[in-house]
């Protein structure tokens, strides 16, 4: 049995509802400082948002893993994802 919870469907997809990709780290921290406060303004605490960029992206590779409503992205941990065999898949 798998650790993972349901959101994953077998030991290489993860589903994920909506993938934002930016061009720098810089401004992937500023979308995710504007979706928590979407997030906290709309009082939903159960919206999981997880932000991903190179010299984070192992340490939030679990969190994927896990699932996330929101990942927001740098394109190349998102194709090292890709690479590994992980299958991303939208949950919308």
């Amino acid at each position: 049995m798998s650790w993972f919870d349901g959101n994953q469907t077998d030991d290489n997809e993860v589903k994920v509802g909506a993938i934002v990709i930016c061009s720098s780290t810089r401004k992937a921290l500023r979308i995710e400082r504007e979706a928590r406060k979407w997030k906290s303004l709309n009082g939903d605490s159960k919206v999981r948002i997880v932000v991903m960029y190179s010299s984070n992206e192992k340490r939030q590779f679990t969190s994927i893993l896990n699932g996330c409503d929101i990942l927001i992205t740098t394109p190349s941990p998102l194709l090292r994802s890709f690479e590994s065999n992980v299958r991303v898949f939208n949950t919308l």
